[in-house]
């Protein structure tokens, strides 16, 4: 029971920022990742949503041994520490959560939905949300 309401807490977040970004979106999958193209992407007000295995995030906030597929929303970065700032749904916590890209990178992993898998099984693919008109957004 304690486990379900975290997850629903997080989800209920993750799935608040969104419903409250504009209807007007435009969305595209990427295969790759850089650190630079987060920080592009950011910097344009997009949100990047990333599938990684949530037991190598090191989340001390996880229930151990912490989920194997989980997503993360990217909104920000904090130059001053070189950490991304994302919204983690696994915790209730989660809100402002900050990973390094070293910890991502190692962490991300896609994975079939709505399949069991293995760990290590999955391809690599995030998703991109950016405005359609170009606008900023105040993430």
């Amino acid at each position: 029971m304690k486990k379900s309401l975290i997850s629903v807490f997080g989800i209920a977040i993750v799935f608040g920022i969104l419903l409250s970004y504009p209807i007007s979106v435009a969305s595209g999958a990427m295969i790759f990742m850089s650190e630079e193209f987060v920080m592009t992407d950011l910097a344009k007000g997009n949100l990047v949503i990333i599938p990684v295995n949530g037991q190598k995030l090191g989340n001390p906030r996880f229930e151990p041994p912490g989920p194997i597929v989980h997503m993360i929303l990217v909104h920000g970065y904090d130059f001053a520490r070189s950490e991304f700032i994302v919204h983690d749904p696994g915790t209730q916590f989660g809100k402002d959560y900050r990973y390094s890209f070293d910890v991502i990178t190692d962490a991300f992993e896609d994975y079939p939905s709505g399949e069991e898998v293995t760990v290590g099984s999955g391809t690599r693919a995030m998703i991109v949300i950016s405005h359609s008109d170009d606008t900023i957004s105040p993430w």
